[in-house]
This record gives structure tokens, C-alpha cells and sequence, in this order.
């Protein structure tokens, strides 16, 4: 059965937006890690759940991006690596009680740019994180912000091992360059894409970095190198800061719109990455159920 089967969606299926940015916008401190706010602000982050959902969103992602050991270890936040995604993923489940808005197990990179990759280590990373997170377990994984194909292949067999029947998404992120589109760690997009299918991605795609024009342009460079469904979460703009205050200047209908021109060339399931908020998935909503009804 197909990812979106299993979810029991009809393409275009539709994502929350960015959860730091409303974070933020909430009261989370700069610089500080945005999965603090499972234990410190709860309400805080159920409320943001809840307004993704009024929105429109077909899926929401818990608070758990920044839940492996690594990630914490760096924000000095390990102690409480149990408690935080525990928490995270009943936050977001709690929020989807009742509905049939589905719960994303988001995961993020462990930040380090590996020079002599481990991939025990790393397995072992993943395979923590995501133990914990089946103490309330998600309808799917989404491993997303990837920059190193390496570790996002080692993610996604470790969360495999867990996850049992659960599906498990891959999203990773690019650069525009001359010479196409690579990650930071220099990996093509369309031979990243099909590693990870071969290796049983549910469904692969690209989150942050690129605005929807260029996601656009991304997705034209890989879609026809796989066959499972794609998944596109772009910027809001580009990051500009201002007064000590990150700021993405992009329009809600204008963001609302790329999706729509996403989801109009073939990309299955489409949402939002920094600087997204509820309006633009709101706007994404009415623009994506008018190409549903010309179907």
C-alpha cells in the first residue's frame, strides 16, 4: 500500500508550516532550542498544533526536530532527552485527538559534519530518538533538514528497525548551485532521492533553504528519478535579520500560491518550512481544493 494510501489521502495532501517561527513569534527566546517549549510552555506549543490544524493541515510534526541525543547534547539539553520527546509527541497527539489530521514523528540532523562517518554511531542516534518517540507513537516518521545523504540513509534504516509498520519519510535539503542542486555535503538531489527509495523511503522530498520558485526548479531537476511520493516544505523567503529579529518577508498568498504551482506539477504532498504560518496554510487550503476540484 502507498504512503498516501496508508494515510488515507488523495494528492495534493497538505502539511503543517514552521513551528519555530510560531514559536518564536510566541515568546521562545533566540537561539534557544525550540523543543525546550514542550516542558516549559505545553500550551504554548498545542496551541500552535491546533491553529495548523483550523488551517487546513492534513498532518502536523511534533516538537521533537531537535530530540536526538547529539542535538541536545550540543543545546546542553541531554539530561531531559526522555521527557522532551515523550512530551513532544503526546503535545501533538494530543492536539489531533478526535480528527483526522495525522501525527508526523519529526526528526532532524544530529549537526555535526561528519569527516569519518559512523554509521554505527549514528544508527545508534536515531534508533534512541526514535524508541522514545513509539512510547506514543506517530502515524509516520518524517526525517527532514538532511544535508548529509550518508546520515539521512543511516536514519532512515535505523527508524525502519522501530517503526515496524509505520512509514517512514525522507526529506533532505539543497543548495541551487551551477551545476544543479547538492546539499552541503555536496550530494546530487535526483541520486540522494533514489538511495533513499531504495533503501524503503515511504516518501522522499526537500524541506527549508529554497523559496517555493525554487523548490520548483528543484523538483523538476528529481521528480522523474523516483516513484514514491514527493514531499515539498519550502521557505517563506529568505532570512533577513533585522533589529536581532530573523524576519521572512514573503506574502501569505504569494507562498500560498507556490504551493499550488507545486502541487499543480506533480508534487504529492506540499507544506510549509521557516517562516510559514497558519494564514499561508490557510490560503494553501483554498488554492489546493480548487485544483482537487478540477481534477
Amino acid at each position: 500500500m502507498s504512503f498516501l494510501a496508508k494515510m488515507g489521502w488523495r494528492a495534493p495532501a497538505l502539511l503543517d508550516g514552521a513551528l519555530g517561527t510560531m514559536l518564536f513569534q510566541g515568546g521562545l527566546e533566540p537561539g534557544k532550542s525550540t523543543i525546550t517549549m514542550n516542558l516549559e510552555r505545553p500550551e504554548l506549543v498545542l496551541e500552535v498544533h491546533q491553529r495548523y490544524i483550523e488551517a487546513g493541515s492534513q498532518a502536523i510534526s511534533a516538537n521533537t526536530f531537535g530530540g536526538n541525543i547529539r542535538a541536545l547534547e550540543s543545546a546542553g539539553l541531554e539530561s531531559r532527552e526522555r521527557d522532551y520527546n515523550i512530551a513532544g509527541m503526546r503535545l501533538c497527539r494530543e492536539a489531533a485527538a478526535g480528527g483526522r489530521v495525522k501525527v508526523a514523528g519529526d526528526m532532524g540532523p544530529t549537526g555535526d559534519f561528519h569527516r569519518e562517518f559512523d554509521e554505527r554511531r549514528i544508527a545508534g542516534i536515531y534508533i534512541r530518538q526514535a524508541e522514545l518517540m513509539m512510547e506514543c507513537p506517530p502515524d509516520f516518521f518524517l526525517i527532514e533538514t538532511m544535508f548529509d545523504v550518508r546520515e539521512a540513509l543511516t536514519a532512515l534504516k535505523a527508524v525502519k528497525m522501530i517503526a515496524g509498520d509505520i512509514p517512514v519519510a525522507v526529506s533532505m535539503t539543497f543548495n541551487r548551485t551551477r551545476r544543479g542542486f547538492f546539499t552541503v555535503m555536496g550530494d546530487p538531489a535526483a541520486d540522494s532521492f533514489k538511495k533513499l527509495e531504495a533503501e524503503g523511503a515511504d516518501a522522499v522530498g526537500s524541506n527549508c533553504t529554497l523559496t517555493p520558485e525554487g523548490m520548483l526548479e528543484l523538483y523538476w531537476n528529481f521528480r522523474s528519478a523516483v516513484e514514491v511520493p514527493v514531499i515539498i516544505q519550502p521557505n517563506a523567503g529568505q532570512p533577513e535579520l533585522i533589529e536581532g529579529d530573523v524576519v521572512y518577508r514573503m506574502e501569505a498568498a504569494e507562498f500560498a500560491e507556490g504551493l499550488f504551482l507545486l502541487a499543480q506539477e506533480g508534487a504529492e504532498i506540499v507544506g510549509g518550512c521557516c517562516g510559514s504560518t497558519p494564514e499561508m496554510i490557510s490560503l494553501a487550503r483554498e488554492r489546493l481544493s480548487k485544483l482537487r476540484h478540477h481534477e
